[in-house]
């Protein structure tokens, strides 16, 4: 398995990982590099310097960071690697150690299972190297979601089986861990799986087994594990909330409504096809199909009643059980894998059958590859499935396995010959990567965005806007944040109203930029400093208002500058409100509004203020940011007014004026204000998120409860260990 992981690595996926623009981004290169690279290095960062990533300046006027769960800050091995090696050391650092990990884990569990040497290396294989899996280099904590998978099926059925308070604990640790890894989905959906494999295990082959006790242990070590990683899941909740993600989920829930037919899919040969064929001929074999059958129900439709049960409701689609099924489909192709090695002691008839069932998915896998060689000219332009390595070499590891069945038809085991067949054919496999579409390319396309090359050593003091370093997460790593970006998941409802009204589509680098430039107070208010485009754009943002500051670079990209922009915060006189949502968002983003003149809210003011517009905004004083979650403004102001800061309105900020606790509202439909009265002021506004505070509590009890059963455990093995010793 390691020679396998080292060709992957190192030969197979080589070639496809350099950047070929949008050739690359349609293949998801979009959320490589847009989300999670920027995302990795800079919560590894902020931690390793003793801060906690809570908020993320980058993105729309400022977005929660640990909150939106997948930037997986919490997750250790992504600490470490991202946050003390370069990027790329990082990002191979990362998928080498969870590769080994899911081989590590899946070899544990197949020797529970009484599985061979050789049946653990079919699985492993066909586990490792599922689409599922090397598919996800584009998201690599999905793939640390999935190492964690064996290991929780591996304690989870040693706990059942001697209820040790050992395996309680590491299923408990193991749990946690996953949880934290970026999708917390994924965990729920490996204990349902785990939950079946329990009830078959009990009906199947240890009818002695205590169901209610092995449920409950299960249960009970989920909720610790859940207990311990609430710092990452409460906040989680919260912005769940905010993003109306329920709400999300029902619009979307009808887009895929039936992908049972994609468990069918021919990712592999037909000859390992037939090993998990085969699997149904062990009675241990109907632990994981029964697994396969529940996917494939859920992906038929089921999964719609799924999202009733709590914390399932937030999914939008059913992908992740698609995925998840990689993992007793590969369990089946071990146990079938072991079915042929012990057909050789098995009746002549139930021998004869397997070996004419294993010779028939042989010549099958023959013709497969043979057709794939044959055609390789005409379907090499659609990218698609093989190349002719592969084909050559699933032709001759199919029939090495054709020449076992054949030897087993007449008596004989071949086991030696069996491993040499199945390393051929998961090298042929790993040739013909990756499948049908490119993986993420690794190499990003320049050391800096546009804004930041055509700018220089100019300081942006705003916001910027250029759909290219969004789509390659340029406003992270060169730390120009962005009026929009690329979070989709957990963004707030009214940001994403924002982004339908403007047809942003930041993966292809599209948005109507005919509503943007009529959106010119909405710009200003979002303290739009440049914005970077193409030379097809000149006319129109000329026309907008927006002067040209440099053009340059082989594509002649524009470099526009905005004269009219608020800053960081002001002062309005003059209020406006509409108390209806969609008129608001519709005014706000309209070519009337002008927040040089009037600030828009969504419910009436405490004070009263002019609503004629005829006295201006004025400036802050000063601006002091001693971190992104803190933010200091003086401020001196004749008459009453309404401070307005150009920051998302996001739950969790306090406002403190002249020390004193003050309320704080959303003006403008997306930012943040308060009213003031006249005088001069100090403003402080902090970012306390109560779901934080709760979840470190809850975490730090988590922890404790662990450290607990730990000294228990090290109390008595002193216990038992004590008398050998002294005898």
């Amino acid at each position: 398995m390691l020679l396998c992981i080292a060709l992957l690595l190192g030969g197979f996926v080589q070639p496809f990982l350099h950047d070929e623009g949008l050739a690359s981004i349609f293949v998801m290169s979009y959320d490589w590099h847009s989300f999670f690279l920027p995302r990795f290095t800079t919560g590894s960062e902020e931690l390793l310097s003793g801060r906690w990533p809570l908020w993320n300046t980058y993105e729309f006027g400022g977005l929660p960071f640990l909150a939106t769960a997948q930037p997986a800050v919490l997750y250790p091995p992504k600490i470490l690697l991202f946050g003390l090696l370069p990027t790329q050391a990082a990002y191979w650092s990362f998928l080498v150690l969870h590769y080994v990990l899911c081989t590590w884990g899946f070899l544990l569990f197949a020797r529970q299972q009484q599985l061979s040497r050789l049946s653990g290396f079919v699985g492993s294989a066909l586990w490792v190297f599922s689409l599922a899996v090397i598919g996800s280099n584009y998201h690599p904590n999905r793939i640390a979601n999935f190492c964690w998978m064996p290991f929780c099926f591996f304690f989870a059925s040693r706990l059942a089986a001697s209820a040790k308070l050992r395996d309680f604990i590491w299923l408990v640790l193991v749990i946690a861990l996953q949880t934290v890894a970026g999708y917390p989905e994924f965990v729920l959906d490996t204990l349902v799986l785990i939950g079946i494999f329990m009830l078959c295990r009990r009906l199947l082959v240890v009818r002695e087994q205590r169901l209610w006790r092995s449920w409950s242990l299960l249960a009970a070590a989920a909720a610790l594990g859940f207990l311990i990683a609430c710092v990452q899941l409460v906040p989680l909740g919260e912005a769940a909330g905010v993003a109306e993600r329920a709400r999300l989920a029902d619009l979307t829930s009808g887009v895929v409504r039936n992908m049972s037919a994609s468990l069918a899919s021919a990712y592999w040969p037909p000859a390992f096809l037939t090993l998990i064929l085969l699997g149904f001929g062990r009675r241990r074999g109907w632990l994981p199909a029964a697994q396969v059958a529940f996917c494939a129900f859920l992906l038929g439709g089921g999964w719609l009643l799924l999202r009733q049960l709590p914390g399932f409701s937030v999914m939008r689609f059913p992908y992740g059980w698609w995925m998840i099924a990689a993992f007793p489909c590969a369990w089946l192709g071990a146990e079938g894998t072991e079915v042929l090695l012990r057909a050789a002691s098995d009746s002549a008839r139930r021998r004869r059958i397997i070996a004419g069932i294993t010779a028939l998915g042989s010549l099958a896998a023959i013709g497969y590859s043979l057709h794939r060689a044959l055609t390789l000219e005409v379907q090499r332009k659609l990218e698609i499935i093989t190349n002719l390595p592969s084909a050559l070499l699933g032709i001759v590891g199919s029939a090495l396995v054709l020449v076992v069945a054949v030897a087993l038809y007449r008596g004989r085991a071949l086991p030696g010959l069996l491993l040499v067949a199945a390393f051929v054919l998961v090298i042929s496999h790993l040739s013909s990567y990756p499948f049908g579409y490119y993986p993420a390319a690794v190499q990003r396309p320049a050391a800096h965005g546009k804004v930041k090359s055509l700018l220089g050593d100019r300081v942006v003091k705003g916001r910027a806007l250029s759909l290219f370093d969004i789509q390659y997460g340029y406003n992270h790593t060169d730390r120009i944040p962005s009026i929009f970006g690329a979070e989709d998941s957990f963004l707030p409802w009214n940001h994403r109203q924002v982004v339908q009204a403007f047809g942003l589509q930041a993966g292809v680098r599209l948005v109507d930029w005919s509503a943007l430039v009529t959106a010119r107070g909405f710009l200003d208010a979002m303290n739009l400093e440049y914005i970077a485009a193409t030379p097809y754009q000149l006319n129109r943002l000329v026309n907008g208002g927006f002067p040209v500051v440099r053009v340059a670079g082989p594509e002649k990209d524009v470099l526009f500058s905005n004269p009219q922009r608020m800053g960081a915060a002001w002062v309005n006189y003059s209020a406006r409100v509409i108390e209806d949502p969609d008129a608001l968002r519709r005014y706000v983003l309209g070519p009337n509004f002008d927040p040089h003149g009037e600030v828009v809210l969504e419910k009436p003011p405490k004070g009263r203020y002019d609503s004629t517009g005829a006295h201006r905004a004025t400036t802050i004083q000063s601006e002091r940011r001693p971190s992104p979650t803190e933010l200091e403004l003086e401020v001196r102001l004749r008459r009453p007014g309404i401070l307005v800061v150009s920051e998302s309105a996001y739950p969790g900020w306090d406002a403190e004026v002249n020390g004193q606790k003050t309320e704080t509202m959303r003006v403008n439909y997306v930012l943040r204000g308060l009213e003031l009265p006249p005088g001069s002021h100090r403003v402080r506004f902090v970012y306390r998120p109560a779901g934080f505070r709760i979840g470190l509590a809850l975490s730090a009890l988590g922890v404790a409860g662990v450290a607990l059963l730990g000294f228990v455990v090290v109390r008595r093995r002193r216990a038992t260990s004590a008398p050998r010793l002294a005898a």
